[in-house]
């Protein structure tokens, strides 16, 4: 984040000057990186690795998600220790298209790059 300068409101007793440090601008994470996806039966195995930026509130958690053509897009929610996720009810015998977004207090970051990965027949 970017840190701002403290903005001087005038004076107190004695002279001294009083400032309000107004903080750091809020961000969500960066983009965690998608390392790759198993399919199995009727789901998916994402990992990733966390995003180089976390942003300026710690990481919560992430989402995986997974998506094929036609077909309900799922997704899983993890704890920020997690560094793999199953989605589950997905079609079988189908290629999905994943990927994975770190969360914070202040909502999701960006979408790692897709992962494909195949569910079995």
């Amino acid at each position: 984040g970017v840190t701002l300068a403290p903005l001087a409101l005038g004076t107190q007793a004695g002279g001294a000057a009083l400032t309000l440090d107004v903080g750091a601008r809020r961000t969500t994470p960066g983009a965690a990186q998608a390392t790759g996806a198993s399919g199995g039966n009727a789901r998916i195995r994402v990992q990733w690795q966390a995003p180089a930026d976390p942003g300026s509130r710690p990481i919560t958690g992430y989402r995986a998600q997974c998506a094929a053509s036609g077909k309900p897009t799922r997704t899983a929610t993890t704890s920020s220790a997690a560094r793999q996720a199953e989605v589950t009810s997905l079609a079988r015998a189908t290629r999905y298209t994943c990927n994975v977004r770190a969360l914070s207090v202040l909502g999701a970051g960006a979408a790692s790059a897709n992962v494909l990965a195949t569910t079995f027949d």
